[in-house]
């Protein structure tokens, strides 16, 4: 997501311990921002030589990207820009200088940083991956926050997935490629965070009154034994729940 200032220009975004550089003050580093100054946005206040500390606009800093000198691209794309700009009679890399390679070197750091940074696109949504409801209700199927459903087909801007909640044999349910993020997410299905707490969905869990929970197949949560250690065969009541609803309901949860 782009961030904007006040006045509508990008913001910079700068994370504490990076190191940048400001046309005035030279190298330093960041120890605390962004802030919102009496006359300005998107402030950091950065650590320069001699110790001084100097508060400056984001858009006036920029980051020095941090060097892996084992990265075996970093030569490759040195030599590259090298390459591109000498003349055809001029000498050859292994015979420039340190400094000179250096040169080359920081911008090859610079193009590298930038490349990482780029977010890797997401891949396509296909048949069998699982997604994670958000939104009770979602797009008028019955679907509760937390339940987990598998990707039956995919039909360019929207997708079917299993019904659980349903109880019907091959009944499906339709929702839109545009709601991910509001409505649903994706999911591996073998873990999942609730809380700031990770459960795997493959093990038993018991709950405050003693009962242990277990997956079922459809990816629901049922009791499948009580307090007392008998199994909860005759159980009609305590299942068909996202964990997240066991969670908050009968948690917290302690795995068996």
């Amino acid at each position: 997501m782009e961030l904007l200032d006040s006045e509508g220009e990008t913001m910079a975004e700068f994370k504490v311990g990076d190191k940048v550089r400001n046309a005035v003050f030279g190298v330093g580093t960041v120890v605390y921002g962004p802030y919102t100054s009496a006359s300005h946005t998107d402030v950091y206040l950065a650590e320069y030589a001699g110790g001084t500390h100097r508060a400056v606009m984001g858009k006036h800093l920029t980051l020095i990207p941090k060097v892996d000198p084992t990265d075996p691209r970093r030569e490759v794309v040195a030599k590259a820009l090298f390459n591109d700009v000498r003349a055809t009679d001029a000498i050859d890399w292994e015979e420039l200088s340190g400094p000179g390679k250096d040169r080359h070197r920081h911008s090859a750091d610079a193009i590298l940083a930038a490349l990482d940074a780029m977010e890797t696109p997401e891949e396509p949504l296909a048949a069998g991956d699982k997604i994670r409801i958000l939104a009770e209700g979602h797009q008028g199927a019955k679907v509760y926050v937390g339940d987990v459903l598998t990707v039956k087909s995919v039909h360019g801007t929207w997708f079917r997935t299993n019904a659980p909640r349903m109880g019907t044999p091959g009944c499906v349910w339709s929702f839109e490629m545009q709601s991910e993020g509001t409505g649903w997410e994706r999911t591996t299905g073998d873990t999942e965070t609730i809380d700031g707490v990770s459960y795997d969905l493959n093990a038993r869990y018991k709950d405050n009154a003693g009962d242990v929970w277990a997956r079922q197949a459809d990816g629901l949560w049922m009791v499948d034994q009580w307090e007392d250690g008998s199994p909860a065969t005759d159980n009609i009541s305590y299942r068909d729940m996202s964990l997240e609803r066991v969670v908050t309901t009968y948690g917290p949860l302690t795995r068996v």
